[in-house]
């Protein structure tokens, strides 16, 4: 999986394909816990897939935000693979990255502030965050605008000289080397 994110996101999306986010039932495996329903809807154990889409309250966002994302995938691995596969156009996939993190940043602020889940919320903080990281994206492409290159065309040199035209190439992965020349006067 590769794409430009937040490395807190990319970090994130990374924990939570493999499992490794610290949802009850995974704190459970290692420590005395002893509840480990899901903080939000409190009937389910609470697995990286229950909290990130199959909680009820995780539906309202997905299917609340400007995705209009239904809940009818298995898992979260080819939640994320199919929308990177199907969708076209890059902002989108970043949008859905950006919810599954709001939406695990509010289960956070549930579990240690007791504060409420609100979907509502939880979308406009991932869509707000979304158009933070697209003005950041155009200011830094706006920044350095490309240069316009001419195209130079080749002009002989003058009576009693000669020019020398070299190029090369390398190749990283191969740790080969290309190198060519021509010499020519002023009759080409």
């Amino acid at each position: 999986m590769e794409f430009t994110s937040t490395n807190k996101i990319k970090f994130f999306i990374w924990r939570a394909t493999k499992d490794y986010l610290p949802t009850k039932v995974q704190l459970a495996k290692r420590a005395q816990v002893n509840d480990v329903l899901c903080p939000l809807c409190h009937s389910v154990s609470e697995t990286t897939e229950h909290i990130l889409y199959k909680c009820h309250l995780s539906q309202l966002v997905l299917f609340g935000s400007p995705l209009g994302i239904t809940s009818t995938i298995w898992n979260i691995q080819i939640l994320i693979a199919g929308w990177q596969f199907f969708l076209k156009f890059f902002l989108k996939k970043h949008m859905l990255l950006f919810l599954l993190w709001y939406i695990w940043y509010a289960r956070h602020k549930v579990v240690w502030d007791n504060n409420e889940f609100d979907p509502a919320a939880v979308i406009t903080s991932a869509v707000n965050a979304m158009q933070d990281y697209k003005a950041a994206w155009v200011t830094q492409l706006t920044d350095h605008p490309a240069e316009i290159v001419q195209q130079v065309r080749w002009k002989c040199p003058s009576i009693d000289w000669v020019k020398l035209n070299v190029d090369g190439s390398t190749n990283a992965t191969t740790n080969n080397a290309c190198m060519g020349a021509i010499a020519r006067d002023c009759y080409g």
